[in-house]
């Protein structure tokens, strides 16, 4: 993957480095590993459809079973 930097923006199919950086620094993550993922991925998602204005995004790793959540600043 080429990561270029535009005066005027990306052309289509090309990163702009600085508002990708810009925009991973507007979320706080943590990564946990709990003894049962699927409890606590319940949970979690349960959490976040209570307070969508709260913008939390979770990833589940199926291979480390790792559980990733992101909150928007």
């Amino acid at each position: 993957m080429r990561i270029y930097h535009f005066k005027d923006g990306p052309r289509k199919g090309e990163i702009n480095l600085e508002t990708t950086l810009e925009s991973m620094a507007k979320y706080e993550k943590w990564t946990t590993k709990p003894d049962w993922a699927g409890a606590f991925l319940y949970a979690v998602a349960t959490t976040v459809e209570a307070w969508p204005e709260r913008r939390y995004d979770v990833s589940f790793d199926s291979a480390t079973n790792q559980v990733t959540i992101y909150r928007a600043l």
